[in-house]
């Protein structure tokens, strides 16, 4: 689903002029965080999909990726190198790409909306805890208008980067993985961590169980431990985190036989955003950008 704040009267549309740069707590544990790994080329496991005519964003719409924010420097490397080629997808059509961080990192939030007229929003999250769900409302609130997209762990392009990574890592010996979180006490968070183990596993055909880095059980050692207990000889970590970090350190300890890289700016990471700015055309009714 898509949030929207209504956009207060104004006499005509305007272009938006360019932002500056995000803080906030996070009251129920670490979001995941941003993620290592640049543009590579694309996979079997690639699975891109044709772009319908269909309803979308009217050209020239600002879109502004809001990420977590992290004090391991690969975090914004990342971040930004995905906000550079989604921008490169979607400049010649004339919208603005921005980036804002709501902690340890700026541009902020609000420095990163400013300027902008009804803005799409998409959080650059990988779970839907309360960051997405409050904080990220909260700043388009204040900001005064725009519209909110779902957040990019919500997209099923996620599974082939997930088996990429797999690949990469040389998992294919293993006979079951852990899908490491990074971890929330929302109930909805948790749900989609443990769908996305099952759409992986119907993938791959090997046993995949979730597990967490903090906020939540089971921890990633503990699913690694009821693996092993369950016969499986060789298993594998599979890293649902964007980037390199304190969390994407601490899977090393979980006792796993491989584990692999986190997402990155991977190319299915990219098309998930420009397929979330083009979700916003389903409420404007307007034409989508192709390429």
């Amino acid at each position: 689903m898509t949030a929207r704040v209504p956009a207060p009267p104004r006499p005509a549309p305007r272009i938006p002029t360019r932002p500056s740069g995000g803080h906030g707590p996070e009251p129920h544990g670490p979001e995941p965080h941003l993620a290592g790994h640049g543009a590579e080329r694309s996979s079997p496991h690639l699975q891109t999909r044709r772009h319908e005519s269909k309803p979308a964003v009217p050209a020239g719409r600002s879109l502004v990726l809001l990420a977590h924010g992290s004090g391991h420097p690969e975090g914004r490397a990342v971040a930004e190198a995905i906000t550079r080629q989604v921008s490169r997808r979607l400049g010649s059509h004339g919208a603005r790409v921005t980036l804002g961080f709501l902690r340890e990192m700026t541009p902020s939030a609000a420095q990163a909306l400013e300027g902008s007229t009804d803005p799409v929003v998409l959080p650059l999250f990988l779970g839907r805890g309360y960051h997405v769900r409050v904080d990220i409302p909260r700043e388009l609130s204040d900001h005064g208008s725009g519209q909110i997209v779902p957040h990019l762990g919500s997209s099923p392009r996620l599974v082939p980067v997930l088996c990429d990574r797999l690949d990469q890592a040389g998992a294919a010996t293993c006979d079951a993985i852990v899908l490491a979180a990074a971890g929330s006490s929302d109930p909805g968070a948790r749900q989609e961590v443990v769908d996305l183990a099952r759409a992986l596993e119907a993938r791959l055909g090997r046993t995949v169980e979730p597990g967490y880095l903090s906020a939540a059980s089971p921890r990633v050692v503990d699913a690694v431990s009821l693996l092993r207990s369950r016969g499986h000889r060789r298993v594998a970590v599979s890293s649902l985190l964007l980037s390199d970090g304190v969390f994407q350190q601490a899977l090393g300890a979980a006792g796993a036989d491989v584990v692999t890289a986190p997402l990155g700016a991977h190319p299915e990471v990219v098309e998930a955003v420009v397929e979330g700015y083009r979700a916003a055309a389903v409420l404007t009714g307007s034409r989508p950008p192709e390429g």
